[in-house]
C-alpha cells in the first residue's frame, strides 16, 4: 500500500474514535508492532499524554522484533525514534543493539549509566548488569558505580576467567563475598551452579542454577546445564529449539557438531526421520562411524531408531537408511548391514536368511578392519549361535494343549544351524575360550554327554587356569557322580576365586553327596571327614541351606540316622540346634525332609513331628509360613531331597489358611500365594483368601490380579472365555508395568501366546459343532474336566528377588549364566 493510501486509510480509521484504539491494542498484543506503532503515531498526534505509552510499548516491541531477525540497522532507526519518545528508555534497549554490533565498549557505558542512577533490582537493572558482564570490558569507566558494585563486577569476572582456565576453588573463591542480595546474585549462582557441574556435585549443581533470576543471561546459560543433568526426556517445545541444543552440545565439548546436531534433533523432533539421518550424512563427514568418539554415539543412536519406532515408520525408516544411493562408504555399509540383520532377527525370519545377513556382515567387516574380522567373526556366529539354540515350543499347533507327545529333551530353534554357528565361532578364534563355553551349554541342552566330557576335558588341557572351565567341569562331574575328580575341579576353581560364595556353595554340596555316597558304602570315616571339610567352608549361625552349618549338621545327622547309629545322629543334631541362624520350626521341617526323603521311617523322627504338629497347630504367624513354604520349595535332586511327606505338607497347608486376612509385610503375602497356586484343589481355594483380601487393600495390585488371573482361568475355562481372559491379561501387562513389578513382566506376556493358542483350537473345532455349545457345559460332559486331557496350566512359582537364592530359599542369588556381545 502507497503512503498517500496509507495515510487515507488512517485517517478514515481515526473517525472511529475507540475502536481505533482496541484496534491498536490488538495489534500490540497480538505482535503486529509495525501496525501497532502507524496507529499509535495518528492516536498519539491527537492525545500525546495519553497514548505515549501505548507508541512507546510499540516501538520497543518493533525494536526487540527486528533485533531477533538480525536487522540491526531497522532496529537502530527504530532506536531513535524511541529516544525521542523516552531517553532513559532508549538508553536500557540500546544494551541489546551494541552487543549484538559487538560494541561491547558502547554497552558497557550504557550499562554503568543505567546502574549509576537505579536502586534496587528491577528488570532494567538486570539487563543493565547482564550486558556489563557479558561486554566483559575491564577497561570501562566504572567511577559512576557504587564501591560494592565494582567488587561484585570485578568479582565475577575474576570468577568467569577462573572457571575458563578450569580453576574451580579459584572460581569459587572470588564469589565468595558477593551478597545474595546483590544485582549480581544470579551470575554468582551460575559460577557456583558450573563449578559443581564441572565437579560432578550433580544436586549441588541443580541447586545453585535453581535459584537464578529467570529471564536473565546466566537463567539462559543455565537451562542447557540443567537438561543435561536432568536427563529428563525432553519435551516437544524444548527438543525443537536449536539454539538450546546446539549450546547443550557446546558444554558437552562438541563446538563443531552442535549445529548440525541441533537441525538433525529438530527434524527427529517433528518425525522427520529420514531427513535428521540425511542432515548428519550430509553436514557430518564422519558420520556414520565405526571409530570412538561422537560419530560412532551418533552411528548407533540412528542405525537403532528403527526398533523404537511404530512398525510402518520403522521399516520406511529403515529402508530409506539402508539404501546406499551411489556412495560408496565403508563404515555406512557396515551399520546398514548390521541393522539389517538385526531386523531380520526382530521379525523372526527364516533362520537361513537371518545367518545369509550375518555373513554378509562378516564379509563387510572383513573390507573394513582386516585385522579385527577373526574378532567380529567369533562374536556373530557366537550371537547367531545363542539365537538358534533358544528352546521353543516346537511347530505343532496348540503346543499348549498336551495333545502332542512330548520329545525327551528340549526343542531347539535350529540345532544344526546353532551346531555349526557354534563351531565356526571356535574356528574363527580357537584359544579363545567363549566360544567352547558356548558350545558345551549347547551339547548340555541337547543332551550329548559324551561329546561334551571329551569337550571339557579338552577345555581343562587348553584353559588350565580358567574359574569357568573348572567350575563347568566340576559339575559335570558331579551329575556323572564322579565326586572326588568333581570336588577336585571345584577347589581348583574357589583356589582362583576365594571370595565366590557360589563356588563354595558347591564344593559343600560335593562334599554332601560324597558323604552320602560313603555312608551309604559304610565308609563311615570318610563320610565324617567330609562333614569337617563342609563346615570350613560354611558359616555357623547363617540361615542358609548350604552354607549354613545347622543344616549340615542336620544332613549328617540324617545320615548317621539312615545307618543305624543314632547316638551319633542326636550328638549332631544338638550342634545343628547349637548352631541354627534361624527359626526352630524351620530346622525341625528340614530335619524331617531329608530324613523322609532318605527313607527314615517317621517312628524314628517322632520328637522333630511332634514338635511341627504343635507348632503348626498352633497360632498363625507369618514368619513361620514363610519359613514352612522356603522347606516346601526346597529340593536337591542330586542329594535325594524330594519333596515333604503328604501329612506335612497337609499339615503346612492347614496353618497356611488361617492367615489369609492376617496383618503381613506384602512381600510375605506375595510368597505365600505364590506357593499356594501351585497346590491344586485345597491350595487354590486358600490362595483366593489371600488374592481377594489383598486386592480389597488394592484392586489395582498387578501382582495379585496376576494369580487371580491363574486361578480364574484354567484351560476348560480358558477355551470358553478367551476375549474376557486377553482383555485381563492385557490391563495385568499395563498394571505391572506402572508398578515395575518385573515378575509379572516376565511370566504374563507368555500367557497371551496361550491365549491365543485356545482360541484358534476354538476356531478349529467351532465347524464341527452345534451353535448351542451344549457340549461346553461343565454339567453336561465330564471329559473336559479331564485333567488326563486339560492339565492345569504350568503356573510358575514367583520368581526370588534379588534378595532371595531360587535354589535354597535364602538370602543369596546364583550367579546368572554369562553373557557375551555389546554389538548386538
Amino acid at each position: 500500500m502507497s503512503k498517500k493510501k496509507t495515510k487515507k486509510a488512517s485517517k478514515k480509521r481515526l473517525a472511529g474514535g475507540s475502536n481505533i484504539e482496541a484496534e491498536a491494542i490488538s495489534h500490540l498484543s497480538a505482535g503486529r508492532y509495525r501496525q501497532a506503532v502507524d496507529v499509535f503515531k495518528q492516536l498519539h498526534k491527537k492525545a500525546p499524554e495519553r497514548h505515549l505509552d501505548g507508541l512507546q510499548a510499540a516501538y520497543a516491541g518493533l525494536y526487540r522484533q527486528r533485533l531477533a531477525k538480525g536487522m540491526l540497522d531497522e532496529a537502530a532507526m527504530v532506536l531513535a525514534q524511541l529516544n525521542k519518545l523516552s531517553p532513559a528508555a532508549a538508553n536500557a534497549a540500546s544494551l541489546m543493539l551494541h552487543l549484538k554490533r559487538g560494541q561491547f565498549a558502547k554497552a558497557a557505558e550504557a550499562a554503568v549509566h543505567i546502574l549509576s542512577r537505579s536502586d534496587g533490582l528491577n528488570d532494567e537493572v538486570s539487563a543493565a548488569v547482564d550486558t556489563l558482564v557479558t561486554a566483559f570490558d575491564r577497561k570501562a569507566p566504572l567511577d559512576d558505580l557504587s564501591a560494592s558494585m565494582r567488587s561484585d563486577l570485578e568479582g565475577i569476572y575474576e570468577a568467569l576467567q577462573k572457571l575458563s582456565e578450569g580453576d574451580i576453588d579459584g572460581a569459587l573463591k572470588a564469589v565468595k563475598s558477593i551478597s545474595i542480595r546483590s544485582a549480581f546474585s544470579s551470575w554468582k549462582w551460575l559460577v557456583k551452579g558450573m563449578c559443581a557441574f564441572y565437579a560432578h556435585d550433580d544436586p549441588k549443581a541443580i541447586a545453585a542454577l535453581e535459584k537464578i533470576r529467570p529471564q536473565s543471561a546466566p537463567a539462559l546459560t543455565a537451562k542447557p546445564f540443567l537438561d543435561l543433568i536432568q536427563s529428563a526426556p525432553l519435551g516437544d517445545a524444548t527438543a525443537k529449539d536449536t539454539f538450546l541444543t546446539a549450546n547443550m552440545c557446546r558444554i558437552a565439548g562438541f563446538e563443531a557438531e552442535a549445529e548440525a546436531i541441533a537441525r538433525a534433533q529438530y527434524l527427529w523432533t517433528i518425525n522427520r526421520h529420514r531427513d535428521s539421518h540425511a542432515h548428519l550424512v550430509a553436514a557430518l563427514p564422519a558420520f556414520p562411524s565405526i571409530t570412538a568418539g561422537l560419530s560412532l554415539t551418533l552411528s548407533e543412536l540412528y542405525y537403532n531408531r528403527c526398533f523404537d519406532l511404530p512398525k510402518e515408520q520403522g521399516f520406511d525408516y529403515l529402508k530409506k537408511i539402508t539404501l546406499k544411493n551411489g556412495r560408496s562408504h565403508p563404515a555406512e555399509d557396515f551399520w546398514a548391514q548390521r541393522t539389517l540383520a538385526l531386523f531380520s532377527e526382530q521379525i523372526n525370519e527364516m533362520e537361513a536368511i537371518i545367518l545369509e545377513q550375518w555373513e554378509n556382515f562378516i564379509s563387510i567387516c572383513y573390507s573394513v578392519a582386516p585385522d579385527d574380522s577373526r574378532g567380529v567373526q567369533r562374536l556373530v556366529y557366537g550371537h547367531v549361535g545363542d539365537l538358534f539354540s533358544r528352546e521353543t515350543q516346537g511347530d505343532a499347533p496348540f503346543g499348549f494343549f498336551p495333545f502332542r507327545r512330548r520329545g525327551k529333551g528340549p526343542i531347539l530353534r535350529n540345532a544344526e544351524l546353532a551346531e555349526y554357528c557354534y563351531n565356526a565361532a571356535i574356528e574363527a578364534s580357537p584359544d579363545t575360550l567363549q566360544p567352547q563355553l558356548s558350545l558345551a551349554a549347547f551339547l548340555e541342552k541337547t543332551g550329548e554327554s559324551s561329546r561334551l566330557n571329551k569337550l571339557l576335558d579338552q577345555m581343562i588341557r587348553q584353559f588350565p587356569g580358567e574359574k569357568e572351565v573348572l567350575t563347568k567341569a566340576g559339575l559335570r562331574c558331579l551329575a556323572r557322580k564322579a565326586y572326588v575328580k568333581a570336588m577336585k575341579y571345584l577347589e581348583q576353581a574357589s583356589a582362583l576365586d576365594p571370595t565366590d560364595q557360589h563356588l563354595q556353595q558347591r564344593i559343600i554340596r560335593g562334599c554332601i553327596l560324597s558323604a552320602r555316597q560313603y555312608s551309604k558304602k559304610g565308609v563311615v570315616d570318610k563320610a565324617r571327614a567330609l562333614l569337617v571339610r563342609a563346615l570350613e567352608t560354611a558359616e555357623a549361625h547363617l540361615d542358609h541351606f548350604y552354607r549354613g552349618h545347622a543344616y549340615l549338621y542336620a544332613r549328617w545327622s540324617a545320615m548317621a540316622l539312615v545307618g543305624h547309629r543314632d547316638a551319633e545322629a542326636e550328638d549332631l543334631w544338638q550342634q545343628a540346634m547349637a548352631t541354627r541362624g534361624c527359626g526352630e520350626l524351620k530346622l525341625h521341617l528340614f530335619y524331617a525332609l531329608i530324613c523322609a526323603c532318605w527313607g527314615v521311617p517317621e517312628s524314628r523322627c517322632k520328637t522333630h513331628h511332634a514338635y511341627i504338629k504343635k507348632k503348626l497347630k498352633g497360632p498363625f504367624s507369618s514368619d513361620a509360613a514363610i519359613d514352612c513354604i522356603r522347606i516346601a520349595n526346597f529340593n536337591d535332586e542330586g542329594a535325594g531331597i524330594d519333596m515333604l511327606p503328604d501329612d506335612l505338607a497337609a499339615l503346612v497347608l492347614d496353618f497356611l489358611s488361617h492367615g489369609a486376612s492376617t496383618d503381613m509385610p506384602r512381600q510375605q503375602a506375595v510368597e505365600i500365594v505364590g506357593y499356594l497356586v501351585t497346590k491344586d484343589g485345597d491350595g487354590t481355594d486358600i490362595a483366593t483368601g489371600y488374592v481377594n483380601h489383598w486386592l480389597t487393600i488394592n484392586g489395582d495390585d498387578a501382582r495379585f490380579r496376576f494369580y487371580r488371573f491363574l486361578m480364574d482361568y484354567p484351560p476348560q475355562v480358558l477355551m470358553r472365555r478367551t476375549e474376557q481372559a486377553e482383555k485381563e491379561l492385557k490391563t495385568i501387562i499395563a498394571l505391572a508395568g506402572e508398578q515395575r513389578d518385573t515378575d509379572v513382566l516376565e511370566q504374563a506376556p507368555k500367557f497371551s501366546g496361550w491365549i491365543k493358542e485356545a482360541a484358534s483350537l476354538n476356531d478349529y473345532l467351532n465347524p464341527f459343532l452345534d451353535d448351542d455349545d451344549d457340549w461346553m457345559d461343565d454339567d453336561d460332559d465330564d471329559w473336559m474336566d479331564d485333567e488326563t486331557l486339560f492339565p492345569p496350566l504350568p503356573i510358575p512359582r514367583p520368581k526370588r528377588r534379588s534378595a532371595q537364592d531360587p535354589a535354597t530359599g535364602n538370602n543369596e542369588q546364583l550367579p546368572k549364566k554369562s553373557k557375551q556381545l555389546d554389538l548386538f
